[in-house]
């Protein structure tokens, strides 16, 4: 069996991350691969983690914090 790593990285859009979870589960029903889904969290606050763990326990939450140079 293939394995697939889908990254998502974000920041203070559960709503759009949620829809974004949901259509790759809903794709991998289609094909049979084990799947292995991160989401790189940006910061948001509250934590994409707290908003949408709940709804999305297979998913891994990375929370990135380190910004050397905020602001472009």
């Amino acid at each position: 069996m293939v394995t697939v790593s889908v990254i998502i990285p974000a920041k203070n859009r559960p709503f759009f991350t949620g829809q974004a979870l949901r259509s790759v589960f809903a794709q991998r029903q289609s094909i049979n691969t084990k799947l292995e889904v991160i989401v790189v969290d940006n910061g948001s606050t509250p934590s994409l983690e707290k908003v949408l763990g709940s709804q999305f326990p297979q998913v891994k939450f990375l929370r990135y914090t380190h910004r050397q140079h905020p602001g472009a």
